[in-house]
């Protein structure tokens, strides 16, 4: 027709191009999101504290308590390895528990330096969905276990602070808690319960975008599954209770290993440990900046000064480090014996195995 320009199609390929530009940009903008995060929240820490008293405070450490702290670590993740390898075995799992140790230990190195969306979760899905290849079922486990450790931690802060949670500075948490309960029960509903299964299968098998639907389906089967293990889901809540009350042994550790902060009972660190590790999922690098500051508000509460919190803080990131770098050992050599695959294709591996 005269007069009227048609521009030309876009190719399959230069439709690609354009997704994966798209994809990119989010993520750079994601991780210049963390780095900010951690950087501000850092520069303001430094700001209100007193480093020359830091400095005092840490050179008084009761290093037995902090060795103490070390040997709680490695139990809390000897039972995080256990709990992954009963929700894996609902398949063909090939993995010892001590393998699944190793990754555990692989995952919490990546998570902690690693500042870009390789996490550890991630890590820990596609390196043993590659073992067993299945990558779904990988998914369904870990997903499971993160279902599992949110109800633990419930269940640790209902016990040990039911009474003292009421009362802090007046807040009223009961109800908070009582909600992430009801909410974590009706998520398991929704994957054990038949009729809702049916419902929700049929509701994602009309999502055609991206073949959406298509993947959403195969996890949500994936997870269906334990219906038929439901002891395997008994077992991981009791390790899933385990592990919390271990993080509040931890803590409880680390604050008897500083003069001042060791005239608080284990009471309190049934609030600061739980809250600790929901600020995990706040974007930062490696969880650095959003921890720190989150110890020093949360012990204030309990009348303990910024530059002590900030000395506990800076002492839970020494065994933290410390612990981690294990995990990069055991990475390397990972690598070296089993000639793991790169890590920079793994954008590719959840879309192309599922």
């Amino acid at each position: 027709m005269a007069g009227v320009h048609r521009f030309p199609a876009k190719s399959g390929a230069e439709s690609g191009i354009q997704g994966k530009e798209v994809h990119l940009s989010r993520e750079r903008l994601y991780f210049f999101l963390k780095v900010g995060v951690t950087v501000v929240v850092l520069v303001w820490l430094i700001t209100i504290i007193d480093l020359k008293e830091v400095w005092q405070l840490l050179s008084q450490v009761k290093w037995g308590y902090f060795l103490g702290a070390a040997g709680v670590l490695i139990a809390i993740n000897i039972v995080l390895a256990a709990r992954w390898k009963v929700l894996l075995d609902v398949g063909e799992n090939r993995l010892s528990w001590f393998k699944l140790l190793q990754l555990y230990l692989v995952g919490g190195f990546f998570n902690s330096f690693f500042p870009t969306g390789l996490g550890g979760d991630v890590m820990r899905i596609w390196l043993s969905g590659n073992a067993n290849k299945n990558h779904t079922g990988a998914f369904a486990a870990v997903f499971v276990e993160r279902l599992l450790g949110m109800a633990g931690t419930v269940g640790i802060v209902l016990i040990g602070g039911w009474m003292y949670l009421g009362s802090v500075n007046g807040y009223d948490l009961r109800a908070i808690i009582v909600g992430i309960g009801a909410a974590i029960l009706l998520s398991l509903m929704s994957i054990l319960h038949p009729g809702l299964y049916n419902k929700i299968t049929n509701l994602l098998a009309k999502i055609h975008l991206f073949r959406l639907g298509e993947l959403l389906s195969k996890v949500f089967s994936a997870l269906h599954s334990y219906r038929f293990s439901m002891w395997r889901l008994g077992v991981g809540f009791i390790l899933s209770f385990i592990v919390q009350f271990l993080f509040v042994v931890l803590h409880f550790f680390i604050g008897e290993a500083l003069t001042g902060i060791d005239k608080l009972t284990i009471q309190p660190y049934f609030l600061i440990s739980p809250m600790i590790g929901l600020g995990n999922f706040l974007p930062s690098v490696g969880g650095y900046g959003i921890r720190e500051g989150s110890y020093v508000l949360l012990l204030s509460i309990f009348g303990i000064s910024k530059d002590l919190g900030f000395s506990y803080a800076v002492l839970a990131d020494i065994l933290i480090f410390l612990f981690v770098s294990i995990g990069g050992i055991v990475f390397v050599l990972l690598r070296k014996n089993e000639d793991l695959p790169s890590v920079l294709k793994k954008h590719r591996f959840l879309s192309a195995t599922i």
